[in-house]
């Protein structure tokens, strides 16, 4: 998975990054044509024993994260119920 844009911030007692990476899956469409797909997942890692130097993520790194998915429901400006998904990391590697 390569990084996108990172954003850390620095709390009394711990760190936590917010960051997207990009997957892709590479496929044959029935006309021959090679086809990319590209999803974009949101990350959310805090600083611990198996999450270290938050502070060296950089864009366009190749990473490895391992953690749970976890769904959160919220009002939009126009009252409308939107859902976001993000994954709530227990690794990161690579960076």
């Amino acid at each position: 998975m390569i990084i996108g844009s990172v954003y850390v911030k620095d709390f009394v007692n711990a760190k936590v990054a917010n960051f997207s990476v990009a997957t892709n899956h590479c496929d044959t469409a029935k006309d021959g044509c090679q086809v990319i797909d590209i999803t974009w997942f949101r990350i959310v890692a805090w600083e611990s024993d198996t999450i270290k130097n938050l502070d060296q993520l950089q864009k366009e790194t190749a990473v490895h994260v391992i953690g749970r998915v976890r769904m959160q429901r919220y009002a939009a400006s126009d009252g409308s119920e939107r859902s976001v998904f993000e994954v709530i990391a227990s690794e990161v590697e690579g960076y």
